[in-house]
């Protein structure tokens, strides 16, 4: 798949949910896709990631903009595939041929993840939408960035732009080191190529991140939760674990970037020191 047609689905997505613009929030690979059109970030000769999934957060609670999430995807030819045991199924959207763009919906977690029932608290009906319910998405919906979807940035969305909301980078690095360890052995790799990656982005503006972090990240964390942060730089990449060379692998292969294991772990370590400053 071309990135201009992969931009051409995504924006499908952005103009079928229009209404909720300002209610819901890209995050997951998108919004580190996105994060390319915000004035902080540089100009890096590095190809972002490939992903089909367009992760949207959304709170568990969302005001009615006429018609409902669902109805909207569904005017939009979206077909609903859901999947597992869970009560309501996770559910992917879908348009056209499968190897498109998709989209799924996150909301928070809380609590201890079980229903009064004793039965999984995994998923949550939305405006009729099958959200999966997560932990730490309430850091993602949190002061989010707005960038604006153009023809220049290679979004065909016509003559007038489209604005919509992602998750700042200092959630998003926050949710990714919080999320690391607990992730499937075969996701990791890229999940510490998504955070060298985003440090690399916003390189320049790593005092901008600080503040970010201090104002609207930091006060948001429990005492345990911030000691993890905290800890995270020296935790997570004081050391080569498998997590790093995967991701080494990972940029070699999917993009031919020759980036040896110590410069990442040493780039990610000294990157999320700075933002993540007492």
């Amino acid at each position: 798949m071309t990135a201009e047609f992969d931009n051409a689905s995504f924006v499908r997505v952005a103009l079928a949910l229009r209404p909720y613009l300002n209610d819901i929030v890209f995050v997951g690979g998108w919004a580190h896709r996105l994060f390319r059109l915000h004035p902080l970030a540089l100009n890096i000769d590095v190809r972002p990631l490939m992903t089909m999934d367009a992760d949207i957060a959304a709170p568990n609670r969302l005001p009615m903009r006429g018609r409902s999430l669902r109805q909207l995807l569904s005017d939009a030819r979206f077909t609903e595939e859901p999947s597992g045991d869970d009560a309501p199924p996770r559910t992917e959207y879908h348009f056209g041929e499968p190897s498109g763009v998709y989209v799924q919906f996150i909301t928070p977690l809380a609590g201890d993840g079980y229903r009064h029932d004793g039965s999984p608290d995994a998923t949550q009906l939305i405006q009729g939408i099958a959200a999966e319910k997560l932990r730490y998405i309430d850091l993602l919906l949190s002061a989010p960035w707005t960038v604006e979807l153009t023809e220049a940035g290679g979004y065909p969305i016509g003559p007038t732009s489209v604005p919509i909301k992602v998750c700042n980078p200092v959630s998003y690095l926050t949710q990714k080191v919080l999320s690391l360890p607990t992730r499937k052995r075969d996701k990791r790799g890229k999940d510490v190529l998504y955070i060298y990656d985003t440090l690399l982005l916003f390189g320049g503006a790593l005092d901008d991140l600080r503040r970010i972090w201090s104002v609207s990240v930091r006060p948001r964390l429990a005492k345990r939760t911030l000691r993890v942060v905290m800890q995270s730089p020296e935790d997570l990449f004081g050391r080569v674990t498998d997590s790093a060379r995967e991701a080494s692998i990972q940029a070699r292969s999917s993009r031919g970037q020759h980036l040896r294991v110590d410069d990442l772990i040493a780039s990610c370590r000294l990157g999320l020191s700075e933002i993540f400053a007492a």
